[in-house]
């Protein structure tokens, strides 16, 4: 079997003007914009945290793409291990730069002081269900901010907005659940395949098979320094945590209440 916990450790980013060309399509449909570039840290010990999207893609590359254009980095981002199991689309995610999101393959980068982009709510909130938009459901996770504090990285939380407008929801997971049985529902095969119906991808529609044209907002948020917090303290870890959290939470709010 195919070892899927490593960091690219030879990987070389694709240049600027291929990821702009990859991304020109994407930008010229949403238009995103971005602000708090104020908040950057200067270095590239960055650990990005924010809220994950419907479907989880299309709105990543277009942060990413503006990242490495203004600031000239270019993220890692920490993925789902069952993407790395699909054939042809994990090579995909390799050539991109994106890993495993395992404590290992985590704390390897941030040895080299790469700059992560991490989204704690995970498949979880890729696979939303209706009435959950902009929605963190990070369960009990604190791992992110354990692994921030081990290696000094700064967090940088941010709010991702206009991806949630841009698909109704037709059927999501709740939907399957009342129509299958409980014996199936509560089967192994479906808690191993969908984590007991946590990864099932809702069924949404945009304008037919293409997303609504609905401008993208990424905001930045203050920078949140791990140095004073002892990664071994769960409460300081927890408390990192939910800092973060909350950051991301607010500006989430502010930036929706300006629609």
């Amino acid at each position: 079997m195919e070892n899927n916990n490593h960091t690219n450790s030879n990987y070389i980013p694709p240049s600027l003007k291929l990821v702009e060309l990859g991304t020109y399509p994407g930008r010229a449909w949403f238009t995103p914009t971005v602000s708090g570039w104020e908040h950057f840290p200067n270095h590239s010990r960055i650990l990005l945290v924010g809220n994950h999207t419907i479907y989880g893609l299309i709105d990543i590359p277009l942060l990413v793409n503006a990242i490495y254009q203004h600031k000239g980095l270019y993220l890692r981002g920490l993925g789902d291990r069952i993407h790395f199991r699909i054939p042809a689309w994990k090579h995909l995610l390799r050539y991109l730069g994106a890993v495993e999101g395992s404590r290992k393959v985590c704390s390897d980068l941030m040895q080299k002081q790469e700059p992560l982009l991490v989204f704690p709510g995970g498949a979880r909130e890729v696979c939303k269900r209706k009435g959950e938009a902009y929605q963190l459901i990070w369960k009990q996770r604190a791992g992110f901010a354990k692994l921030a504090a081990s290696h000094n990285y700064t967090i940088l939380p941010f709010a991702a907005v206009g991806a949630e407008e841009c698909y109704d929801i037709l059927w999501d997971a709740n939907d399957w659940e009342r129509i299958t049985p409980a014996r199936l529902w509560q089967s192994r095969l479906v808690q191993k395949l969908f984590r007991g119906g946590e990864e099932i991808m809702p069924i949404a529609k945009g304008i037919g098979p293409l997303p609504k044209r609905i401008p993208f907002h990424f905001s930045f948020c203050p920078p949140i320094e791990t140095r004073q917090c002892d990664s071994n303290d769960d409460d300081q870890v927890w408390q990192i945590r939910e800092q973060v959290r909350t950051s991301i939470t607010s500006r989430l709010r502010e930036l929706k209440s300006n629609d």
